[in-house]
Protein backbone atom coordinates (compact mmCIF):
# COMPACT_ATOMS: atom_id res chain seq x y z
CA UNK A 1 0.00 0.00 0.00
CA UNK A 2 3.00 2.64 1.04
CA UNK A 3 4.76 1.50 -2.23
CA UNK A 4 1.42 2.50 -4.90
CA UNK A 5 1.05 5.67 -2.92
CA UNK A 6 5.01 6.44 -3.56
CA UNK A 7 4.36 5.15 -7.22
CA UNK A 8 1.28 7.54 -7.73
CA UNK A 9 2.72 10.59 -5.66
CA UNK A 10 5.67 10.64 -7.96
CA UNK A 11 3.66 9.85 -10.95
CA UNK A 12 1.43 13.10 -10.37
CA UNK A 13 4.90 15.12 -9.63
CA UNK A 14 5.93 13.99 -13.20
CA UNK A 15 2.77 14.23 -14.92
CA UNK A 16 2.96 18.12 -13.61
CA UNK A 17 6.36 18.37 -14.75
CA UNK A 18 5.55 17.96 -17.95
CA UNK A 19 2.49 19.85 -18.15
CA UNK A 20 3.81 23.21 -16.79
CA UNK A 21 3.18 26.35 -18.80
CA UNK A 22 5.40 27.02 -22.01
CA UNK A 23 4.25 31.00 -21.23
CA UNK A 24 5.89 33.68 -19.06
CA UNK A 25 4.37 36.50 -17.02
CA UNK A 26 4.30 39.57 -19.46
CA UNK A 27 4.85 37.97 -23.25
CA UNK A 28 2.61 39.16 -25.61
CA UNK A 29 0.50 37.85 -28.21
CA UNK A 30 -0.70 39.11 -31.59
CA UNK A 31 -3.99 37.46 -32.86
CA UNK A 32 -5.58 37.94 -36.25
CA UNK A 33 -7.92 36.81 -38.82
CA UNK A 34 -8.74 37.94 -42.61
CA UNK A 35 -11.36 36.68 -44.50
CA UNK A 36 -12.83 37.21 -47.80
CA UNK A 37 -14.88 35.48 -50.72
CA UNK A 38 -16.44 35.82 -53.72
CA UNK A 39 -19.48 34.59 -55.60
CA UNK A 40 -21.18 35.17 -58.48
CA UNK A 41 -24.55 33.76 -59.79
CA UNK A 42 -26.07 33.63 -63.91
CA UNK A 43 -29.24 32.55 -63.91
CA UNK A 44 -29.31 30.47 -67.66
CA UNK A 45 -32.94 30.55 -68.22
CA UNK A 46 -33.12 34.35 -67.29
CA UNK A 47 -30.77 36.00 -69.62
CA UNK A 48 -29.60 39.14 -67.97
CA UNK A 49 -30.64 37.51 -64.13
CA UNK A 50 -27.02 37.85 -62.33
CA UNK A 51 -26.39 37.72 -58.34
CA UNK A 52 -22.50 39.09 -56.90
CA UNK A 53 -22.03 38.77 -53.19
CA UNK A 54 -18.67 39.67 -51.91
CA UNK A 55 -17.81 39.39 -48.09
CA UNK A 56 -14.91 40.36 -46.18
CA UNK A 57 -13.06 41.19 -42.91
CA UNK A 58 -10.52 41.85 -40.38
CA UNK A 59 -9.62 41.46 -36.95
CA UNK A 60 -6.97 42.25 -34.90
CA UNK A 61 -5.71 41.55 -31.16
CA UNK A 62 -3.10 42.60 -28.86
CA UNK A 63 -3.10 40.24 -25.56
CA UNK A 64 -0.85 39.98 -22.46
CA UNK A 65 0.10 36.97 -20.25
CA UNK A 66 -0.79 38.39 -16.41
CA UNK A 67 0.21 34.96 -15.42
CA UNK A 68 1.54 32.04 -17.62
CA UNK A 69 -1.72 30.56 -17.43
CA UNK A 70 -3.84 33.73 -17.89
CA UNK A 71 -4.19 35.93 -20.98
CA UNK A 72 -5.52 39.47 -21.35
CA UNK A 73 -6.42 41.39 -24.56
CA UNK A 74 -7.68 43.95 -26.69
CA UNK A 75 -8.60 44.25 -30.05
CA UNK A 76 -10.62 45.86 -33.52
CA UNK A 77 -12.51 44.38 -36.26
CA UNK A 78 -13.71 45.48 -39.66
CA UNK A 79 -16.51 43.73 -41.99
CA UNK A 80 -17.78 44.87 -45.08
CA UNK A 81 -20.27 42.61 -47.73
CA UNK A 82 -21.62 43.56 -50.89
CA UNK A 83 -24.70 41.80 -52.50
CA UNK A 84 -26.34 43.14 -55.88
CA UNK A 85 -28.94 41.26 -57.74
CA UNK A 86 -29.76 42.19 -61.51
CA UNK A 87 -32.96 41.18 -63.94
CA UNK A 88 -35.16 42.55 -66.74
CA UNK A 89 -37.66 43.71 -63.99
CA UNK A 90 -35.63 44.04 -60.40
CA UNK A 91 -32.61 45.27 -59.03
CA UNK A 92 -30.88 46.02 -55.80
CA UNK A 93 -28.19 46.68 -53.46
CA UNK A 94 -26.98 45.94 -50.25
CA UNK A 95 -23.77 47.72 -48.89
CA UNK A 96 -23.02 46.83 -45.37
CA UNK A 97 -20.31 48.00 -43.06
CA UNK A 98 -19.42 46.96 -39.84
CA UNK A 99 -16.78 48.40 -37.16
CA UNK A 100 -16.01 46.81 -33.43
CA UNK A 101 -14.22 46.76 -30.63
CA UNK A 102 -13.58 44.25 -27.81
CA UNK A 103 -11.67 43.02 -24.75
CA UNK A 104 -11.09 39.90 -24.01
CA UNK A 105 -9.64 37.05 -21.30
CA UNK A 106 -8.62 33.66 -21.59
CA UNK A 107 -7.01 30.94 -18.84
CA UNK A 108 -5.37 28.25 -19.97
CA UNK A 109 -5.24 24.75 -18.24
CA UNK A 110 -2.11 22.82 -18.88
CA UNK A 111 -3.33 18.99 -20.72
CA UNK A 112 -0.01 18.18 -21.99
CA UNK A 113 3.82 19.39 -23.67
CA UNK A 114 2.43 22.00 -25.30
CA UNK A 115 -1.19 21.76 -25.17
CA UNK A 116 -3.92 23.54 -23.14
CA UNK A 117 -7.37 23.60 -22.40
CA UNK A 118 -8.45 27.35 -22.70
CA UNK A 119 -11.54 29.06 -21.56
CA UNK A 120 -12.36 32.26 -23.20
CA UNK A 121 -14.41 35.37 -22.18
CA UNK A 122 -14.95 38.31 -24.92
CA UNK A 123 -17.00 41.57 -24.63
CA UNK A 124 -17.68 43.80 -27.83
CA UNK A 125 -19.59 46.46 -29.23
CA UNK A 126 -19.93 47.24 -32.95
CA UNK A 127 -21.34 49.72 -35.32
CA UNK A 128 -23.20 48.97 -38.16
CA UNK A 129 -24.50 50.49 -41.40
CA UNK A 130 -26.41 50.01 -44.45
CA UNK A 131 -27.61 51.59 -48.00
CA UNK A 132 -29.95 49.29 -49.64
CA UNK A 133 -30.41 50.91 -53.53
CA UNK A 134 -33.90 49.46 -55.08
CA UNK A 135 -34.94 49.49 -58.74
CA UNK A 136 -37.49 52.51 -58.63
CA UNK A 137 -34.13 54.66 -57.37
CA UNK A 138 -35.45 54.53 -53.51
CA UNK A 139 -32.73 54.28 -50.85
CA UNK A 140 -32.94 52.51 -47.79
CA UNK A 141 -30.25 53.15 -44.69
CA UNK A 142 -30.18 50.67 -41.79
CA UNK A 143 -27.99 52.45 -38.61
CA UNK A 144 -27.32 50.59 -35.06
CA UNK A 145 -25.01 49.32 -32.77
CA UNK A 146 -24.70 45.94 -30.58
CA UNK A 147 -23.43 44.50 -27.64
CA UNK A 148 -22.51 40.94 -26.98
CA UNK A 149 -20.97 38.90 -24.46
CA UNK A 150 -19.54 35.52 -25.03
CA UNK A 151 -17.73 32.41 -23.38
CA UNK A 152 -16.07 29.35 -25.26
CA UNK A 153 -13.55 26.65 -24.80
CA UNK A 154 -11.09 25.74 -26.97
CA UNK A 155 -7.39 24.09 -27.76
CA UNK A 156 -4.37 25.26 -27.87
CA UNK A 157 -1.21 23.97 -29.29
CA UNK A 158 2.40 25.95 -28.90
CA UNK A 159 4.08 24.89 -32.85
CA UNK A 160 7.23 27.43 -32.24
CA UNK A 161 8.65 29.61 -29.24
CA UNK A 162 6.73 32.33 -31.16
CA UNK A 163 3.70 30.88 -32.80
CA UNK A 164 0.62 29.06 -31.21
CA UNK A 165 -2.34 27.29 -33.29
CA UNK A 166 -5.59 27.94 -31.81
CA UNK A 167 -8.89 26.12 -32.24
CA UNK A 168 -12.75 27.14 -30.70
CA UNK A 169 -14.63 23.65 -29.77
CA UNK A 170 -17.29 25.45 -28.62
CA UNK A 171 -19.65 28.31 -27.19
CA UNK A 172 -20.46 27.95 -23.89
CA UNK A 173 -23.19 30.95 -23.64
CA UNK A 174 -23.94 34.29 -25.46
CA UNK A 175 -25.72 37.15 -24.48
CA UNK A 176 -25.93 40.11 -27.15
CA UNK A 177 -28.55 43.26 -27.45
CA UNK A 178 -28.95 45.36 -30.86
CA UNK A 179 -30.85 48.26 -31.52
CA UNK A 180 -31.28 49.50 -34.94
CA UNK A 181 -33.24 52.22 -36.87
CA UNK A 182 -34.03 52.18 -40.79
CA UNK A 183 -35.07 55.10 -43.11
CA UNK A 184 -36.54 54.64 -46.89
CA UNK A 185 -36.28 57.81 -48.69
CA UNK A 186 -37.51 58.46 -52.13
CA UNK A 187 -35.65 59.13 -55.34
CA UNK A 188 -35.81 62.93 -54.53
CA UNK A 189 -34.83 62.37 -50.80
CA UNK A 190 -38.14 62.52 -49.30
CA UNK A 191 -38.03 60.10 -45.99
CA UNK A 192 -41.28 57.89 -46.53
CA UNK A 193 -40.54 55.07 -44.29
CA UNK A 194 -39.07 55.43 -40.85
CA UNK A 195 -38.70 52.83 -38.11
CA UNK A 196 -36.60 51.06 -35.22
CA UNK A 197 -35.47 48.05 -33.80
CA UNK A 198 -34.89 46.57 -30.60
CA UNK A 199 -33.32 42.79 -30.04
CA UNK A 200 -31.94 40.55 -27.38
CA UNK A 201 -30.60 36.94 -27.33
CA UNK A 202 -28.74 34.63 -25.15
CA UNK A 203 -27.69 31.09 -26.03
CA UNK A 204 -26.14 28.40 -24.38
CA UNK A 205 -24.22 25.39 -25.09
CA UNK A 206 -23.59 23.66 -22.27
CA UNK A 207 -25.31 20.30 -22.87
CA UNK A 208 -23.31 19.57 -26.14
CA UNK A 209 -21.38 20.82 -28.97
CA UNK A 210 -20.53 19.97 -32.73
CA UNK A 211 -16.89 19.24 -33.85
CA UNK A 212 -18.10 20.00 -37.28
CA UNK A 213 -18.13 23.65 -35.55
CA UNK A 214 -14.22 24.10 -35.21
CA UNK A 215 -12.69 26.92 -35.90
CA UNK A 216 -8.86 27.42 -35.90
CA UNK A 217 -6.53 30.53 -35.96
CA UNK A 218 -2.91 30.97 -35.55
CA UNK A 219 -1.36 33.38 -32.45
CA UNK A 220 2.43 35.37 -32.64
CA UNK A 221 4.29 35.65 -29.49
CA UNK A 222 6.45 38.56 -28.88
CA UNK A 223 9.75 38.50 -27.57
CA UNK A 224 9.46 39.82 -23.58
Amino acid sequence: MKNRYILTTCLCLTLSVMVKAQFTTGQKVIGGQLHFSNTNYEATNSPGAIEKNINGGVSLSLSRFTSPTLLRGIGVQYAYSDARYNNTSTTYENKNHVLGAFIELTKLQPLAKKVFLSFSGTGGINYSFTDRYQTNNTKTQMKGYGINLMGGMGIWYQLTNRFVLTGNVSNLFSVSYGHGKTTSYLANNTTVVEGKNNSFSINTGLTNFSLGNIGFGVKYLLKK
